[in-house]
């Protein structure tokens, strides 16, 4: 299992240095010869969740017949395979685990060379659960977690139990794992920003793949989308509010914390971050609307395929659809006008989403090699 999951991380990381050194060459939004094909897809399996974050409102989305069916998502892993076929798949929602048989996708897409990742909330980890994960071929684990602080961390996810649960999940999948990545993924709040030191060290302390960073934002609060693709108009979440009272004092704690945190990162803490990206969130932390922070081109047109719980295919989560992939062919609608439409408004978009972790394209050299050299030393 792990030789499989070496060689299939090893053919994903050839198209990601592929996409990225043609990148150098020619911008690829025009590429018109090896012309771009996603290399993250992210499928919404389901919009259900059994947490209350108060920066969310997904939570309130009921059950749906019109979700895909196990099979009908892996008919479409088949079709995607077939056109791109190394790529990376995150299942996210919602809460991924309240589809019982999303462990039935992750099974054939491992066994088809798709590197498979699930995003979760952790609380339904129990014992049998874990071991199910690690039985199916899930490439990647990768579990919220706000603050070591239990008290900071249920008050941003809505219950008092949240902690405690994802601790367990840890323990669960540290227990059973081998050769899953692991990893925590942490939302920078007011409330949160000083302990984000100490979940690197937690993280680095129990073996974990490692941590990834994402400020809280307007696009964070993600839609509810019904199978139409007709946005619900009303959220019941908080609104985005500034982190900063502007007073000064959260100024250099931000910049006290992410000094600190770049230096963990050069020496060798698993901060899956780039230093470029830390240092643009600790800007966009201190001044939201900084023009600065716009002057890069959002990349998710070319790099990004969003599959909601329905179905409909989007390049960007919160834009409109181009398409359904139960009815069309993934390519098809990957080179449709649809598509082509909504490069241009994308690449015109003035949102700061793209400093979410899963929105941040930039290769990080260094921190793959160091990667890759500790895989071949524990092999």
């Amino acid at each position: 299992m792990q030789v499989k999951r070496f060689q299939q991380r090893a053919t994903v990381g050839a198209r990601y240095m592929k996409e990225y050194l043609l990148d150098g060459v020619s911008d690829g939004y025009e590429r018109k010869l090896l012309a771009p094909k996603p290399l993250d897809v992210i499928c919404e399996i389901t919009y259900v969740c059994n947490l209350a974050c108060p920066t969310c409102f997904r939570w309130t989305a009921k059950p749906d017949e019109h979700e895909l069916t196990a099979q009908e998502w892996i008919d479409a892993m088949g079709k995607l395979k077939r056109w791109l076929g190394a790529f990376n798949l995150t299942f996210t929602g919602g809460e991924p685990f309240l589809r019982p048989d999303v462990l039935d996708v992750i099974r054939y897409a491992s066994a088809n060379g798709i590197m498979t990742t699930i995003v979760s909330n952790g609380s339904l980890i129990d014992k049998a659960l874990a071991r199910r994960i690690v039985e199916s071929g899930l490439d990647g684990l990768t579990i919220s977690l706000n603050s070591l602080t239990p008290e900071v961390h249920n008050k941003t996810r809505g219950t008092n139990a949240a902690f405690d649960e994802v601790m367990t999940a840890l323990a669960n999948m540290r227990e059973v794992s081998t050769g899953m990545r692991l990893t925590l993924s942490c939302t920078i709040l007011k409330e949160t920003i000083a302990g984000l030191p100490d979940v690197v060290a937690y993280a680095k302390a129990n073996g974990l793949y490692g941590v990834n960073f994402q400020p809280i934002m307007p696009a964070t609060t993600l839609p509810i989308f019904d199978n139409s693709g007709k946005a619900a108009k009303v959220s019941v979440g908080s609104p985005y509010r500034n982190l900063l009272k502007d007073d000064g004092n959260e100024r250099r704690q931000i910049d006290e914390v992410f000094a600190r945190l770049l230096a963990m990162k050069e020496d060798g803490y698993p901060i899956l971050n780039t230093a470029s990206h830390l240092r643009e969130i600790a800007k966009y932390l201190k001044e939201p609307t900084s023009p600065e922070l716009l002057e890069k081109t959002c990349k998710v047109g070319i790099r990004n395929l969003n599959v909601d719980p329905f179905g409909n295919v989007r390049l960007c989560s919160i834009f409109n659809v181009i398409g359904n992939i139960k009815d069309d062919s993934p390519d098809a609608l990957w080179s449709s006008s649809n598509a082509s439409t909504q490069r241009d408004e994308i690449r015109a978009c003035d949102k700061m989403c793209r400093l979410m972790f899963c929105n941040y394209k930039e290769l990080d050299l260094k921190f793959r090699f160091q990667r890759v050299m500790q895989t071949l030393t524990r092999s």
